[in-house]
């Protein structure tokens, strides 16, 4: 009698295990089924579950009811999530090369007009990120963003033209979500490092020409965001919208021959810009 309590129990054991984590039915309408499929029959599927007492439960469900079903498919989901977990790599090479359109923000010089101060302020930059992506959530590294505008103010006597370039070079921190339908993530990027300031203006009138020239340095500061379209695990397809943060106090205005001619109190280096990157991991 004893042994067949002992078979008895055994095979609850093993049919408890089985049921725990085998098979899946998945119905036209309701939740999929953990189960352990035990026969198919043309209109019937038959199965054993357990409930949430722990009581082992048979049952069967319409074969028009079912939209589909998989044997063993929790042992093979399970295995191929091991697998790829072993075979992924912890450490990818970040590189996103990028460009869009820039504008500079600030205070300009009032003898600006509207029209001159459109044209003053609009340009266009050029983005390129290096560094080190972890887990394909963080990533680390080095940061350059180029702003480029020019300007052309006639006059009566003849005209100024103005050539500004704002370069930012810095590490940078990002941090990206997890993917929504395996198509778009978000990320947002921090960088804190050098933001250089250089214009040269050239004045010209029918009695000749001069210019000036500015090179100053600041602290700058770059806050990120952008929406990724996912084309691969390598590679994606992002908006970003960017703000540099500085300004520049205290410079010197230089001639051709690199001579001082004057100081300046502050100048913007900030700007605002919106545009498209490729990143590729390797």
């Amino acid at each position: 009698m004893n042994i067949h309590k002992s078979i008895f129990s055994l095979t609850l054991i093993l049919v408890s295990v089985a049921v725990y984590a085998q098979d899946l039915i998945v119905p036209v309408e309701g939740d999929s089924i953990q189960c352990y499929i035990t026969k198919v029959k043309r209109d019937s599927i038959y199965y054993k579950t357990k409930s949430i007492s722990g009581v082992i439960i048979s049952s069967a469900i319409n074969y028009k009811e079912v939209k589909s079903f998989d044997y063993n498919y929790y042992k093979i989901y399970d295995t191929i999530v091991e697998d790829n977990e072993k075979n992924s790599k912890n450490l990818y090479i970040d590189f996103a090369p990028g460009l869009g359109w820039s504008h500079r923000l600030g205070k300009l010089d009032p003898s600006f007009s509207k029209s001159d101060e459109k044209e003053y302020r609009n340009g266009i930059y050029f983005r390129g990120r290096l560094g080190v992506f972890i887990k394909k959530k963080i990533s680390a590294g080095l940061f350059y963003n180029f702003h480029k505008t020019e300007s052309r103010l006639p006059n009566l006597a003849g005209g100024v033209n103005s050539y500004v370039k704002i370069i930012f070079l810095a590490p940078y921190f990002s941090a990206q979500t997890k993917p929504i339908n395996n198509n778009l993530s978000f990320s947002g990027t921090i960088a804190l490092g050098k933001l250089t300031y250089k214009e040269t203006v050239l004045s010209f009138s029918s009695f000749g020409g001069s210019s000036f020239n500015i090179n100053e340095s600041t602290l700058g500061l770059n806050i990120g965001t952008s929406m990724l379209l996912l084309f691969s695990e390598i590679s994606n397809l992002s908006i970003d919208f960017n703000l540099i943060s500085g300004k520049v106090k205290n410079g010197e205005i230089l001639d051709d021959s690199g001579s001082s001619i004057g100081t300046f109190e502050e100048e913007s280096a900030s700007s605002f810009s919106i545009g498209l990157s490729f990143r590729v991991l390797f």
